[in-house]
Order: structure tokens, then C-alpha cells, then sequence
């Protein structure tokens, strides 16, 4: 896998997208897969609670503490609804940072192989902290590819990282920075950021064609490059 290919193009890219890629879409199916189980499970199961409390109690639980557990739990529940599209929105971008840096080391080894005498890019070995389309824009103005795609996909992209923010930093409520940012419409300052399973899996669809054509084109450019890890 870390060979060079000259009629395909550079392995190393196609292997951290494929890895990435797969990653995302195992994330994804882990929520819906275990957020289906656990309704059927509470359907199927008339005590299905209790059968919970029973398990927790029996690794070690003190009662008092499952109480308020579950109390906290219903508080949660009750002001952020569908928490596991929360948990993938942050495990999707964190699959994406892992690429993404990873890229970015790639792409300066592979410029040295070129330039030899060519100065190093600092941002290439911190694209992980930078914003999104600043990522996009480094990448494409130290190699020269075009990234042949859709804008509406790199705007989907764009919007889960800008969500994502909303949801580390102000608990999903809409900021001005937000505001100022999105492309999403209808939204007013201080709205909690809903989100629903059909707009996750636009976002998961985009990520998928952004890794596969990211990856295509640096893997061409750099095909003369010697094998890289």
C-alpha cells in the first residue's frame, strides 16, 4: 500500500482517504445501529429499564447514583433531542482532522522530493487547526489542483464543521459567528441547532465525495513521489 504507482498515482493519499472513509461511515452506522437496538430493545421489553438497572447495579452501581443519573439523563434528553447525531457529527470531523493532518504531512514530503530547496509551509503540518475552507484553500494553493468538486458539497462540509463549533463551544445554540457564516437559512440568534438524520447523511455523502476526490487528484500529482510511511 505504500508504493508509488505511476498509472494510478501515489498510494499513501488513496490509503488515508480509504481509511478515513470507512471510519466516517462506520461511526454513522454505529449510532443508527445501536440507537435502532436500544428502541427495539425498550419495545420489546416492557422492562426494559429495569433490566438496564439490574445490569449496573450488578457491576457496581449504588442505586442513589443510577438515580440521578437517569435523572440528569432525562434532562438531557429533554433539551437536546437526537444526541446521536451529535456524537457523530464530532466523531465524522474527528476522522476528518486525522485525514486531513495526515494529508498535509504527505504533501510536504512530497513537495521536499520535489524542491528539495524548497522552504517548508508551516500551516501544511497544522491543517487540523485551521477552519475548514482555510484547509481547502492551503491545499489547493500549495499543490495546484483544482479539486474538481461540487461547491454545494464543500458548502455541506463547511456547515457540519461550523455546527460542530456550535456544539463544542456554545451547547448548539446559534452565535453571531455562526450567523455570519452559514449558509443555512431561517435561523436566528440564540436558536438551538436541531438536527435530523437527513441532514447528517447529506453531510456524510459530502465528506465521502470530498476524501474520494481529494485524495484522486493529490495521488495523481504526486505519482513520482517515493513511497511515503
Amino acid at each position: 500500500m505504500n508504493a508509488a504507482s505511476n498509472s494510478q498515482g501515489h498510494l499513501y493519499p488513496k490509503k488515508i482517504a480509504e481509511r478515513a472513509q470507512r471510519l466516517i461511515q462506520g461511526t454513522l452506522f454505529y449510532g443508527v445501529y445501536t440507537d435502532t437496538a436500544t428502541l427495539l430493545f425498550a419495545k420489546t421489553n416492557s422492562k426494559a429499564e429495569h433490566a438496564v438497572k439490574d445490569s449496573l447495579m450488578k457491576d457496581g452501581w449504588p442505586e442513589e447514583t443510577y438515580e440521578i443519573s437517569w435523572e440528569c439523563f432525562t434532562s438531557y434528553l429533554n433539551e437536546f433531542p437526537n444526541p446521536i447525531y451529535h456524537h457523530a457529527v464530532y466523531s465524522i470531523i474527528s476522522h476528518w482532522d486525522w485525514y486531513i493532518s495526515n494529508l498535509g504531512k504527505f504533501i510536504d514530503f512530497a513537495e521536499k522530493h520535489i524542491s528539495p530547496t524548497k522552504e517548508t509551509n508551516r500551516d501544511l503540518l497544522k491543517l487540523s487547526f485551521k477552519p475548514f475552507a482555510t484547509q481547502i484553500e492551503i491545499i489547493k494553493n500549495e499543490t495546484g489542483i483544482l479539486l474538481n468538486i461540487q461547491s454545494e458539497t464543500l458548502d455541506l462540509v463547511e456547515e457540519m464543521h461550523l455546527v460542530r463549533n456550535l456544539g463544542m463551544h456554545n451547547e448548539w445554540e446559534v452565535d453571531e459567528i455562526y450567523l455570519q457564516k452559514t449558509k443555512t437559512k431561517n435561523l436566528k440568534l440564540g436558536d438551538k441547532r436541531v438536527l435530523e438524520i437527513g441532514e447528517v447523511t447529506k453531510w456524510h455523502f459530502a465528506f465521502l465525495q470530498l476524501l474520494d476526490t481529494l485524495s484522486t487528484e493529490t495521488a495523481v500529482l504526486y505519482a513520482q513521489v517515493p513511497p511515503y510511511k
